[in-house]
């Protein structure tokens, strides 16, 4: 079930105008969350907000405070199988990769980006290398054959 979060307060104190915000959320059961945000004096919030950022924030926080309160927690198990698992000088690669990512959309430099790239193909390159042995590694040996057999 989808619900519209329209939000116009009137801002007058700080401009002439007045600011709207429009979210959409899916949740299952959304009347104890709708009655919260409903009872929030959304004019309030903001009235001590001097910038944008500072709106978001307001928001944010009041949604978040919201969802914690009317959302139930549930713990998701994933099974170790399904966890891939790399060689340890493919996880330090990708570990680099992910620190020059974060560098480049931190200082938006063409150099960054370039040694990222560099980096992305190596780990591509070195994945699909671990991937291709290991299934040779499986098909070499008799034991595909046997599980075959077996179905």
């Amino acid at each position: 079930m989808f619900f519209k979060l329209l939000l116009a307060c009137d801002v007058s104190s700080r401009s002439d105008s007045s600011d709207a915000f429009d979210l959409m959320y899916d949740y299952n059961n959304t009347d104890s969350l709708n009655l919260y945000l409903n009872s929030v004096s959304w004019c309030d919030v903001f009235a001590t907000s001097n910038n944008v950022n500072e709106c978001w924030n307001s928001l944010t926080s009041v949604l978040d405070y919201g969802i914690s309160l009317f959302t139930p927690v549930k713990r998701v198990h994933t099974s170790r199988k399904s966890i891939k698992k790399y060689p340890f000088y493919i996880r330090q690669l990708l570990r680099k990769k992910s620190s020059m990512w974060r560098r480049f959309k931190r200082f938006r430099r063409a150099q960054l980006r370039s040694k990222y790239s560099v980096i992305k193909q190596k780990c591509s390159a070195l994945i699909r290398e671990f991937i291709k042995q290991k299934e040779e590694r499986i098909i070499n040996s008799n034991t595909w054959c046997l599980k075959l057999s077996l179905l």
